[in-house]
């Protein structure tokens, strides 16, 4: 009977600064996602009622579109 060692090992845990890091990260993205979200709705919402027919858009659109735009 032969006995094999495993040299894998698991994923050493995260320290608390790669932790934090990480929280970051997504604390920023996650904020940018929300500008990109207010900022569109602002564009889409500067336009008149002919300009939106324009490209397709209704006035009720615009939070979708936004929300669609913003967070994929």
């Amino acid at each position: 009977m032969a006995f094999t060692t495993s040299l894998d090992r698991p994923a050493a845990p995260l320290g608390i600064r790669d932790w934090i890091a990480r929280k970051l990260e997504t604390r920023r993205v996650e904020r940018e996602k929300f500008r990109t979200y207010f900022r569109t709705y602002g564009e889409l919402s500067r336009l008149s009622d002919r300009e939106l027919a324009d490209i397709g858009l209704a006035r009720d659109d615009i939070a979708e579109v936004a929300l669609r735009h913003a967070y994929g």
